[in-house]
């Protein structure tokens, strides 16, 4: 881990340079049940979806009817800020162990947190592509405050409302592999809030996962081999396709 430059901001008061979007999770919800769950129905497909704040207070204790703490809040609002201005580096891999694709990290190409106050979110990507695998990493966050009607819940990673599983091209952090002549799709990825969809996968699973003292909806698909989304971590055992996927750790700037 770097140790950044320490630096003062006045931003917004609130902790960013910017103002949070903010999306109802109770709407998130009914959207994807309405708008989406509907097209699937047709075919006996039930949509379902998964968010949680960054302090951990997620939909099966709304559903429960628990209501969020004060803790929570400010936890999750302590994590929105350590992961947009702090975080530095996803280590993990993606491998396609026959054509030599791997990746084991992806690093935070937006600065040092001194060279973020005027952006509005974060990210990074590494791709490896040697002739028919293709296995990378990426990162892409931008926070959001998620309510339920007028009422704060928390802070997470931005997700627009109809955000479905199996897309790569979504805020969060993701662990990939593609090969191209056999089925070793796979895919892990860490959200605040998305939606049971398959993707194109056979085979997926989700999990509520706490890494490095944040809380995330843990994600993890394949066509084929194991599958843990409390990792999250995805195999496929093909003889031909041998690869596989996995978030580990998330790294931070320190400070003197």
């Amino acid at each position: 881990m770097s140790v950044a430059t320490p630096f003062k901001a006045h931003g917004k008061g609130n902790g960013f340079g910017f103002c949070p979007t903010t999306i109802d999770v109770v709407e998130f919800d009914d959207e994807n049940q309405a708008e989406v769950a509907e097209y699937y129905a047709q075919y006996g497909i039930t949509i379902t979806t998964y968010w949680t704040t960054l302090g951990g207070y997620n939909k099966v204790a709304f559903d429960a009817g628990t209501p969020v703490t004060d803790a929570q809040i400010e936890l999750s609002f302590q994590n929105a800020m350590k992961l947009f201005w702090n975080l530095e580096n996803v280590t993990g891999d993606a491998h396609h162990t026959y054509h030599g694709a791997l990746v084991s990290a992806v690093p935070i190409t937006s600065g040092d947190p001194k060279d973020r106050v005027c952006r509005t979110g974060i990210g990074g990507s590494v791709d490896h592509q040697p002739i028919k695998a293709n296995a990378g990493m990426a990162a892409s966050i931008a926070i959001a405050r998620m309510v339920d009607g007028d009422t704060l819940l928390g802070y997470g990673i931005h997700a627009y409302p109809l955000t479905l599983s199996g897309l790569l091209a979504t805020n969060g952090i993701h662990a990939y592999l593609d090969y191209y002549f056999a089925p070793a799709k796979l895919h892990v990825a860490l959200w605040s809030m998305a939606s049971d969809w398959d993707g194109g996968f056979i085979q997926q699973s989700f999990a509520y996962v706490e890494k490095n003292g944040m809380h995330f909806v843990g994600y993890a698909a394949g066509d084929g081999g194991s599958r843990d989304a409390t990792v999250p971590m995805s195999d496929s055992y093909d003889t031909v396709a041998d690869g596989g996927v996995r978030i580990d750790e998330l790294e931070f700037f320190t400070y003197p």
